[in-house]
């Protein structure tokens, strides 16, 4: 997924330290038309992208 694909309606960003041993979870969303949105699809992007992307599929659950 190329980042021009992406549409960022809404974020949160959770941080996850293993400094401190717990996450810090944010209660805001963010700007989408800043530069963290665009920062992020640059990641998204380059996971999304890599030679090394592994393929994998979730076995279908029944439901009860």
């Amino acid at each position: 997924m190329f980042r021009d694909d992406m549409i960022m309606k809404t974020g949160i960003i959770h941080i996850l330290d293993s400094a401190v041993g717990l996450p810090v979870l944010s209660d805001y969303e963010f700007d989408t038309g800043s530069d963290l949105s665009d920062f992020l699809k640059g990641h998204i992007e380059k996971f999304t992208e890599s030679d090394d992307v592994k393929i994998c599929r979730f076995p279908r659950t029944r439901r009860c």
